[in-house]
């Protein structure tokens, strides 16, 4: 079988696999947790999800080597610093960061955080959460992102930044997996029938 044409377009933020298009992760996740922050204002999560895409960029420019401290918001610095002191102290390696990942035979796409070689356990699934508590929704997408990259079963974690500490969270529930196969059934579904995503 010959590698599929994975694609991302960040002006629509859609995935496609060759030519047609998936949804997205985070998209399959709102089926199972459309109220998990219904709690807090749009303008806040418009503007922690703009924060976080940051955080990402920073660790991406950390890994390839090209960090320059005076090119990102001020206001993320106190979290990075905790995410750079948490993997000088872990003692790790970063495998893969901000890396596209899909799947063929179950049709969606999403892009992970890390790939990341934790000492004593081997390559692990992290995804970072700048949020107050951590998200349930943490489970299945790890899971999810795990599949994706293509090993279902490699070990799963969310790192936690919360008042520029950070915290490692497993993610060991088995049937993680099994929420987002059934989220993803339901958002093909309405797909199909032409609902909004």
């Amino acid at each position: 079988m010959t590698n599929p044409s994975i694609r991302f377009e960040e002006s629509t933020h859609t995935y496609w696999i060759d030519g047609v298009r998936v949804p997205s992760i985070t998209q399959v996740l709102k089926c199972a947790t459309y109220d998990e922050f219904d709690h807090v204002h749009p303008d806040v999560l418009e503007k922690k999800a703009r924060e976080g895409t940051e955080l990402a960029r920073m660790i991406e420019d950390y890994v390839k080597g090209r960090f320059d401290v005076m090119a990102y918001d001020p206001v993320l610095l106190g979290d990075f610093d905790a995410f750079e002191i948490w993997h000088r102290k872990t003692g790790g390696k970063i495998i893969e960061s901000e890396k596209i990942v899909a799947s063929v035979r179950w049709q969606y796409a999403g892009r992970l955080d890390l790939v990341y070689d934790m000492p004593g356990v081997g390559p692990s699934m992290i995804d970072i959460k700048r949020t107050y508590a951590v998200p349930a929704s943490g489970g299945p997408q790890t899971a999810a992102q795990a599949l994706a990259y293509g090993d279902e079963s490699m070990p799963r974690y969310l790192l936690h930044i919360k008042d520029e500490r950070c915290t490692l969270v497993p993610q060991p529930d088995k049937a993680d997996l099994k929420v987002f196969l059934a989220a993803l059934t339901v958002t093909k579904w309405r797909m199909k029938h032409g609902k909004h995503l």
